[in-house]
């Protein structure tokens, strides 16, 4: 089911002027509930100010906007939009800019109190909230700017759990993290997606880091999106990303080769590192893809050495 749908949505900043070009350009894109959404593009496509239209801090300048039962028609603004706010959770792309209570506590208990609830429920939902980005209570007396960067992106996430928003926003949670970071980061978003039925749309320039756990992409370019689809639709089409800007993952090119030399479809495929590290040992041993042996043991191994080093 549409969670959000954009029609011919057009965006200018202030002082741009009627003949400026706009940061988004008579846009179309629908996005599915209860998915994980890689929004990709590189820089000035326009994927920030899409992220800001979903909670009403930016509204159209033209065309139309549905996020759950809110909608937004461009030239007219829409007020009172608390309640939306609450329900689509936008975590930003410097964290620490949204953290500025003196403990990690009063910055998470900030968004239940502001959205009605007591103070008994707030802090409740504070350590629900905690523990949904796996981090302990004892964090909750301490000041957020005495955390690693990891930790002060999961309290920035958790400031907008506290809430329960039924759709979590963020742009680019990952910069500035170490490998192992953001691969907690990613698999901690994942976790709330599938397991908690969130919609979780993340802005990202590195397709790298979610081609294994996003349910569908969208590329953006000069305020369009160029292209949305699953996997297998993003695979059988990489010129899209080179247009967009977007490097293609090792991970991505293998399997590219993959289906180009064996006719195995895409879903048959692996999508991480780790899986494509079994894959090609049952391959070498035979046994892989019912028996059948696509390319000789060597030429297996080189494949895989190479993702190892591309990943590092």
């Amino acid at each position: 089911m549409a969670i959000i749908t954009a029609e011919r949505v057009t965006y200018r900043y202030q002082g741009q002027g009627a003949h400026g070009v706009p940061a988004l350009d008579e846009l179309n894109v629908t996005f599915e509930q209860g998915q994980f959404i890689a929004l990709l593009g590189s820089t000035g496509s326009g994927k920030s100010t899409l992220l800001q239209h979903l909670n009403g801090i930016l509204q159209p300048t033209s065309g139309s906007l549905k996020v759950l039962e809110f909608t937004f028609q461009g030239g007219t603004p829409e007020r009172g939009l608390k309640e939306l706010r609450r329900r689509v959770g936008l975590v930003f792309q410097f964290p620490e800019q949204q953290l500025f209570e003196e403990t990690v506590e009063r910055d998470v208990l900030f968004g239940p109190l502001q959205f009605g609830q007591s103070e008994e429920e707030a802090k409740a939902s504070a350590r629900k909230a905690m523990m949904q980005v796996g981090l302990p209570e004892s964090l909750l007396q301490v000041s957020p700017f005495e955390l690693s960067g990891g930790q002060i992106r999961k309290v920035a996430i958790a400031t907008v759990l506290a809430s329960n928003p039924e759709i979590v926003v963020l742009d680019e949670p990952t910069a500035t993290l170490d490998p192992v970071s953001r691969a907690e980061l990613i698999a901690l978003l994942h976790k709330l997606c599938k397991e908690e039925g969130k919609t979780i749309i993340m802005v990202t320039h590195r397709l790298d880091e979610l081609f294994a756990y996003a349910d569908s992409f969208a590329l953006m370019k000069d305020g369009q999106v160029t292209f949305q689809g699953t996997r297998s639709q993003l695979v059988a089409q990489p010129e899209r990303l080179e247009e967009a800007g977007i490097l293609l993952p090792a991970t991505m090119r293998l399997a590219a080769l993959v289906m180009e030399r064996s006719g195995v479809p895409m879903d048959q495929l692996p999508c991480s590192v780790e899986g494509w590290s079994e894959w090609l040992a049952a391959t070498i041993a035979g046994v892989g893809l019912e028996g059948r042996s696509l390319f000789a043991g060597k030429q297996l191994e080189q494949q895989a050495d190479s993702l190892e080093e591309k990943e590092e």
